[in-house]
């Protein structure tokens, strides 16, 4: 009987714990970040006239109904020609571009704010857009090194809000290489 329980409790203990943070590090990419749960991961690449880029995208999802949040990781690695820290305004044209190209997608949306800011030492933009007839929010971080781009978006509803997990996710975020 004993021989039973120590495997029972070996198979729960290598499972993770409900609510436990994974730290997801991918060398390649040359970032790492926590995240809630652990990720559906998706790659791509895509060939443009600024060159191939690199797209990982990481998500995890958490609860359901008027109480689901939804994080979403998305890297892009450029190609080597692009310089997101130039003084060109390049960071400035990709990050809003995508800013405007989700707020016209999402239904009855308004830009509550749209800054620029500093996370972990890296030039960074944070954006937040209320949308739906229930007010729920998303919330984004654009997090730039020279042609390495990452995007950080949590969506919640307005019964979830932002929360100290939104910032966990946020700030959790570095580049090590």
């Amino acid at each position: 009987m004993r021989k039973y329980e120590l495997i029972l409790l070996g198979m729960v203990l290598s499972f993770p714990i409900f609510g436990q943070w994974i730290d997801y590090e991918d060398n390649k990419a040359g970032f790492r970040i926590s995240l809630p749960g652990k990720p559906v991961i998706r790659e791509d690449s895509l060939d443009a006239a600024i060159g191939i880029s690199y797209i990982k995208s990481l998500t995890v999802s958490e609860g359901e109904g008027i109480y689901a949040k939804v994080y979403l990781a998305n890297f892009t690695l450029y190609s080597e020609s692009v310089n997101l820290d130039s003084e060109d305004s390049t960071d400035y044209f990709i990050c809003q571009t995508i800013i405007d190209q989700i707020n016209t997608q999402l239904d009855h949306s308004v830009i509550l704010y749209n800054e620029n800011t500093i996370i972990n030492g890296f030039n960074a933009k944070i954006a937040a857009i209320r949308y739906g007839l229930d007010s729920s929010t998303l919330r984004m971080a654009f997090i730039h090194n020279r042609n390495k781009l990452m995007t950080l978006q949590y969506y919640a509803s307005k019964e979830t809000g932002m929360s100290n997990e939104a910032e966990k996710f946020f700030y959790s975020f570095e580049f090590n290489n």
